[in-house]
């Protein structure tokens, strides 16, 4: 699992592989050491999810 955090640490995608080839990034925000999923997309790459997590975290 690759964690992508933004500077503050309140918000942060996680990104997995989910063993079929295909990687699942989820954007959460974290709140007294709990994660809330705010958003959550597929995609074919490591790269165009770690794409999409840096967008949503700038």
């Amino acid at each position: 699992m690759t964690t992508i955090k933004n500077t503050t640490g309140t918000k942060a995608v996680n990104i997995l592989n989910d063993g079929s080839g295909l990687f699942r990034a989820m954007y959460v925000q974290i709140y007294n050491g709990e994660e809330q999923v705010l958003a959550s997309k597929t995609y074919k790459t490591e790269k165009a999810a770690i794409k999409w997590a840096n967008s949503k975290l700038s």
